[in-house]
């Protein structure tokens, strides 16, 4: 290996251009060029979306901590859509139908003051989207069915209908 005119000791490629110096041009390029840049990745994507399919396959499969962690950093920042998410993927699997947008979390938020619909307790950003009638008994995943509860109380109800829950709420 030789040293090139900017004293940098890394290898050579094919066409005996230094390593280094050509990393180094393509990141200035590319900070001088974002948008087009960004805007060739998108290209690329949608006219061989098979490929960046099996790209991004592999790539989660040779870095699964990079999915984990853009994963817990996307769900902590966006937590009304991961219960969202995460009711539409069990109501799939329980072959319910109905859906409900995060415009109606905020309006209940809004109807129910900020409060749990069960007893009362202030909610702050870690509360439970519950399904009134449990979709495990016939409830529907839709805004019609849904409430906001604080933690504990839509764990104590569980899959309970609504008339035994508040039933065992006033024996407490």
């Amino acid at each position: 290996m030789t040293d090139c005119r900017y004293g940098h000791a890394a290898g050579r490629n094919a066409s005996g251009d230094c390593v280094q110096c050509n990393r180094d041009r393509a990141a200035a390029w590319y900070l001088n060029n974002k948008d087009r840049a960004i805007a060739r990745i998108l290209a690329y994507k949608k006219a061989h979306p098979e490929q960046y399919r099996e790209y991004g396959a592999k790539f989660r499969a040779l870095f699964p901590e990079r999915k984990k962690l853009h994963v817990t950093k996307w769900q902590s920042g966006n937590t009304v859509k991961r219960l969202i998410s995460e009711s539409r993927r069990r109501a799939r699997k329980r072959s319910v139908g109905g859906e409900f947008t995060e415009g109606d979390v905020s309006r209940l938020l809004i109807a129910q003051s900020g409060r749990c619909n069960w007893c009362g307790q202030c909610l702050d950003e870690h509360f439970h989207v519950d399904h009134i009638i449990p979709m495990i008994k016939g409830g529907r995943n839709d805004a019609m069915n849904i409430c906001l509860a604080c933690p504990p109380c839509n764990t104590r109800k569980g899959v309970k209908l609504p008339s035994q829950f508040m039933a065992e709420l006033a024996l407490r």
